[in-house]
């Protein structure tokens, strides 16, 4: 299967040298000529290739919510970025090809890791981006923190949890809180994730545990 990289720049020609070579490597570039055009969601698009030439597309940078991509930066030397992006790999021009996809392939080692995805009924949870995705439909749900702060701690847990041990390990209180909190929580995760949140096959309740069936 193609391996898919999102590509920003306006430099055609650049771009339709670089597209042949990584084609011939399995990957699929995408071209996009600005920031903008970014999706907002992203679930299957780990790579971003981002093309700086100008002032302007440094403001674009900053402007992208980049956590959700292994970002790749094509920078000339006069170009100068004030702001650091931690999650960056920096690519000099004119570019070395072979240390490119030596860079992209230890990337892509780490997607496989750092990507997994889990199946919670009809949907795929990626616990990096704490978004859900429906393949049928592509349809992507964002999760809040605190619900996939849950649902990561529920999944490692295969033998479940109690309300006591959720309230203490995830809200991180000594003290047992009152249980409508966690039930207020479950309630709105069921609504996203399963069919029927009244008759729940996901996220499920028995013996005073709960349970994450995948």
């Amino acid at each position: 299967m193609a391996k898919s990289i999102i590509f920003i720049t306006k430099k055609n020609f650049f771009f339709s040298k670089l597209s042949l070579l990584l084609e011939k490597e399995g990957y699929f570039l995408t071209p996009l000529s600005r920031a903008n055009e970014l999706p907002e969601k992203s679930f299957k698009t780990p790579f971003l290739f981002f093309f700086l030439e100008s002032k302007e597309s440094v403001r674009d940078l900053k402007k992208l919510n980049t956590k959700l991509y292994n970002l790749v930066i094509f920078k000339e030397q006069k170009i100068n970025i004030d702001e650091d992006f931690p999650n960056a790999t920096y690519m000099s021009l004119p570019l070395v090809y072979n240390e490119l996809m030596t860079e992209v392939e230890r990337l892509n080692k780490v997607t496989k890791i750092n990507y997994k995805r889990y199946k919670l009924g009809k949907y795929f949870y990626n616990a990096k981006t704490s978004q859900l995705f429906e393949e049928k439909s592509s349809s992507v749900i964002n999760l809040t923190e605190l619900e996939s702060k849950f649902l990561n701690y529920m999944l490692k847990k295969n033998g479940g949890a109690t309300k006591t041990q959720i309230l203490s390990e995830v809200w991180k209180h000594n003290k047992e809180l009152d249980t409508h909190t966690l039930e207020s929580l479950i309630y709105r995760l069921r609504k996203k994730i399963e069919n029927n949140p009244n008759e729940p096959s996901v996220l499920i309740n028995d013996s005073k545990r709960y349970f994450i069936k995948i």
